[in-house]
């Protein structure tokens, strides 16, 4: 792909991130896409053929950006600890995000789209998957409690995080209320 396609296709991107977190899945039209970045119709259908199109792209670039946040590193901390605070770092700014209506959306989009399930449950299990590793890597350093079983933990702190992404989509969500939860999930998991 050119570098101008590539700009181009990012420019496609970063309007419809607007339009799905603002209108939500089902209200977004591929008129919408045009409209925001001042595409043609056939300008707009070289790149993408659908929403749904898009909004897999969308899908795939936030797993991608979620993923190289957390690989950030939170220096002086163990490795299992670092990891676990980047994601809980990156969980929070995408609960106070601009964008944050666009994880409503993906609830939005399964009901609308049932054949894409298997691509969310994918993403689902991948989630699941890396926080599980984090979690071992903790407690295998010892900075995590042992008290727990580190893929029940992924999932139930995956379930958390999930409700309130959601929630802050449509609901005000007070800042030190979700700080507060979050260190409840901090308490959950690290030695005291």
């Amino acid at each position: 792909m050119s570098e101008k396609a590539e700009e181009t296709q990012q420019r496609i991107l970063t309007a419809a991130l607007t339009a799905f977190s603002t209108k939500g899945y089902a209200k977004t039209s591929m008129k919408d896409i045009c409209d925001a970045t001042g595409l043609s119709r056939g300008g707009l259908y070289r790149h993408y053929g659908s929403t749904r199109e898009i909004f897999m792209d969308l899908l795939e670039g936030d797993k991608n950006k979620t993923e190289g946040a957390i690989r950030s590193e939170h220096p002086g901390a163990a490795r299992g600890e670092a990891l676990f605070n980047a994601y809980l770092d990156a969980s929070r700014a995408s609960i106070f995000s601009s964008t944050r209506g666009l994880y409503f959306a993906v609830h939005e989009f399964a009901f609308i789209e049932p054949e894409i399930r298997e691509f969310l449950q994918d993403r689902y299990k991948a989630a699941a998957s890396m926080l599980k590793s984090i979690l071992s890597l903790g407690q295998k350093e010892g900075s995590f409690r042992l008290d727990f079983d580190s893929e029940e933990m992924a999932v139930h702190i995956l379930f958390l995080i999930d409700s309130f992404q959601t929630t802050s989509a449509i609901l005000e969500m007070p800042e030190e209320k979700i700080d507060k939860q979050i260190d409840v999930i901090r308490c959950l998991v690290l030695k005291t």
